[in-house]
This record gives structure tokens, sequence and C-alpha cells, in this order.
């Protein structure tokens, strides 16, 4: 089964998901990790015997090299760019997620 995800759709969606940023009353988020499993989109939906081990993913240099993407003009954002923003992403949600463990 294939998935269509319509980018006149995901637009409205991505603008409603940095609306909610903007009213969370939380400046800064956090992982307690720095690392993750990091499964490339050519093996991300294999769930057979041959599936590769994981790379790992560094969150401290995912969101380096966004930032590089505010002091840069002329920087491309790339489809890497938007792993790195996934993996960004998943620390805002557990920071925000209200079954976060209180540390």
């Amino acid at each position: 089964m294939s998935v269509i995800i319509s980018k006149t759709d995901l637009i409205p969606i991505l603008k409603k998901v940095v609306e909610y940023l903007e009213g969370v009353n939380i400046e800064n988020f956090s992982s307690n990790t720095d690392f993750y499993k990091l499964i490339g989109t050519d093996e991300w939906d294999n769930f057979g015997k041959d599936c590769i081990d994981p790379d790992i993913g560094s969150l401290k240099d995912d969101w380096e090299s966004l930032m590089l993407l505010l002091k840069d003009d002329d920087r491309p954002l790339t489809s890497v760019d938007l792993d790195r923003v996934a993996s960004i992403l998943r620390v805002v949600s557990e920071s925000i997620s209200p079954n976060r463990e209180v540390q």
C-alpha cells in the first residue's frame, strides 16, 4: 500500500506545527542523549530478516548542521536536512509529551 502526501496539504500542516510551537511555554528543548538509531530511508520499511543494523545519528550534529542554514543564506536545504529536522522534532515531542518522566 502506498501513501500519497500532498504538498498542498503538508504545507498548512507544517504551518500548524510552527503555530503550536510558538504557543508552547517552553523556550529550550533538551534531550538526555546525543546519539540515536538512524535508519536510512532506503531501509526504514524493511522488516524482513535481511534488515541492516541501523546507523548512529547525533542530535548535536543534526542541530549544528541545521544552524548553518540560519548562518548562510546561500546554503541550500537538502533532503538530509529534512531527516535532521525529523530527529529534532522527536526531541521537541519528547520535551512536550505529558508522558515524559520528570527528572
